[in-house]
């Protein structure tokens, strides 16, 4: 939705499975935060691809309507250049 794509019920299936964590552990999966050279949605795409990596498709990735406000042309996060990847 942040980069305003085409989606189908795969969107709906992450949403529910991001809330259930939630439910289950009392936790944000994902709290992002305005930061001085960034904003919420930036964060919010860096703490995804902390989580789940980089997206495998950059064709993918480049066929939505905002990629460019948020990754460069390679792919990596314009905002945010250092990325601190974590598990659950």
């Amino acid at each position: 939705m942040i980069l305003r794509g085409d989606y189908d019920e795969s969107a709906d299936l992450w949403s529910f499975a991001c809330m259930m964590f939630e439910l289950i552990t009392g936790d944000y999966l994902f709290d992002p935060s305005k930061g001085k050279t960034f904003g919420k949605n930036d964060d919010h795409l860096a703490l995804i691809e902390e989580l789940i990596g980089p997206c495998p498709s950059l064709s993918w990735l480049k066929s939505h309507e905002r990629f460019e406000k948020y990754y460069r042309d390679n792919g990596k996060l314009k905002k945010i250049k250092k990325l601190k990847p974590w598990h659950l």
